[in-house]
């Protein structure tokens, strides 16, 4: 009996576990009491992230991952991944949503392991520097853009902890820039990020 209590204690403990787990990959979706289209800005890991693409909403849906981080060669590529909407039919008010990304790359930086996107906070960058660059993906579309002016801003990068034990970096921050996309210039303003970085979502090739 005492064999079959233990047993039962372990397993348990550590179905806990795994689902700690799985609510730490969850999106947790406030939105903003200002910008009632966009998740509030937070620093809690929410795996959340919104912007104005114009006067359209890019936003983090419920089945991407909204956030890829990926160390290759000598460079560094975030990609956010969340839908866009668009006028349905001709009517203001209706709306469908298309798959959308957004790949910033930094050249000449390169993460050996996901702890250490902790350089990063309290970080700037400027987006229009020679070594940054931004591709956009609508649907299957790809396009290439020339950025005019932004900034990406890392508010906040600190460590998770789960009983005492390091899981995951919180990324936290905000985003505004303009680029030219088929000569056409473009405004992604008021962006805001809440991420959770680990092993499900760092790459390193």
């Amino acid at each position: 009996m005492k064999k079959i209590f233990h047993v039962l204690i372990i397993i348990t403990i550590f179905s806990l576990s795994c689902e700690e787990e799985y609510d730490l990959e969850k999106s947790v979706l406030i939105y903003d009491k200002d910008y009632n289209d966009l998740p509030a800005y937070s620093e809690w890991g929410y795996n959340t992230f919104g912007a104005y693409y114009d006067r359209k909403v890019f936003i983090s849906n419920n089945y991407e991952i909204p956030l890829k981080v990926i160390s290759y060669d000598n460079s560094t590529t975030f990609i956010f991944k969340g839908e866009i909407n668009n006028p349905a039919d001709n009517s203001y008010n209706s709306y469908y949503n298309e798959e959308m990304s957004m790949k910033l790359s930094i050249e000449n930086f390169k993460l050996e392991t996901y702890n250490d996107l902790l350089l990063f906070n309290d970080t700037t960058i400027d987006l229009s520097h020679p070594d940054c660059s931004i591709v956009i993906t609508i649907d299957n579309d790809i396009f290439e853009t020339v950025i005019i002016s932004g900034e990406f801003e890392f508010k906040k990068v600190q460590n998770l902890t789960v009983d005492n034990e390091p899981v995951e970096i919180i990324m936290s921050g905000l985003f505004d820039y303009q680029f030219l996309l088929n000569e056409e210039p473009i405004s992604v303003s008021n962006g805001r990020f809440d991420i959770g970085i680990g092993d499900e979502n760092f790459y390193k090739y």
